[in-house]
């Protein structure tokens, strides 16, 4: 016996498998996308618990309004017109801006360094090796700095400026400002001189280089000080150094819900 077809509901069949075959691709990849953008998994989780409650109370919605005014098809096509366009503008949700990256500046035993802590630490210093060879990267931190430590500065790298006695220039730079509780100064990555000592990467300053107010110096760190660390965010102006130490963590999740990057994508879903 040859299987018999509703031919008044193969259209409505039609819709549901052709729209499933083309959302199935796409959403069991949103929360891959929603990380790649920065959203925390906590977010990602929030969204998901909150779109099934609002599909469940937008269908007797839109079938009561449908009903009370007759207009089944039209509500019907621009629900497909709607999910469609949707789904097209969700690859163009913003990314959230990420903070800058946050390293740690140590200043001792006659040398600088910068040390970053990462779970992936051998993966990161693969990739920066890789990536920059012998490239020396220029940055700018920006540190916290207590009294104490704006005095070893002053001290140091101002009043015993090797860099300007060695070239026979006068030294114009102006100790920081010893109640600002910040010290910022320009300093030299060397990307091939990357180490790893346990869960921490170090990058090296070679020369003990650094900058501050545009004037040459030599960051002295001497043998008989004691250690000089302090906490610091790091900016190269590179995209791809960025990307490898950025730390997704330092986005607060309370502050997500007030970005238009979260709502778009949320909306868009």
């Amino acid at each position: 016996m040859a299987p018999k077809i509703d031919k008044e509901l193969l259209p409505m069949k039609a819709h549901y498998f052709f729209f499933n075959a083309g959302t199935a691709p796409v959403m069991p990849f949103m929360p891959t996308l929603a990380r790649q953008l920065g959203f925390s998994t906590v977010v990602i989780g929030t969204m998901y618990t909150i779109l099934p409650i609002v599909g469940m109370l937008a269908k007797p919605l839109f079938g009561f309004v449908a009903d009370r005014y007759q207009r089944h098809r039209t509500l019907f096509l621009i629900g497909e017109v709607l999910t469609a366009i949707a789904f097209f503008l969700i690859q163009f949700t913003p990314a959230i801006p990420q903070a800058l990256p946050t390293v740690e500046f140590n200043c001792h035993g006659g040398a600088s360094t910068l040390k970053y802590y990462s779970e992936f630490d051998k993966c990161i210093e693969n990739n920066l090796e890789s990536y920059y060879g012998e490239r020396v990267l220029t940055c700018q931190l920006y540190c916290k700095a207590n009294a104490e430590q704006l005095d070893f500065v002053c001290d140091n790298w101002v009043h015993n400026n090797s860099t300007s006695n060695a070239n026979n220039t006068s030294n114009n730079i102006t100790c920081p400002e010893r109640n600002s509780q910040k010290l910022n100064f320009n300093t030299f990555l060397d990307m091939s001189k990357i180490e790893m000592l346990g869960d921490h990467l170090f990058f090296i300053i070679p020369h003990d280089r650094g900058q501050i107010g545009g004037e040459n110096i030599t960051l002295n760190c001497p043998h008989d000080k004691p250690l000089f660390n302090t906490s610091c965010q790091i900016e190269c102006n590179d995209a791809y150094f960025h990307s490898e130490l950025t730390q997704y963590t330092a986005i607060n999740n309370a502050d997500v819900w007030g970005m238009h990057q979260f709502w778009y994508f949320f909306i868009m879903l």
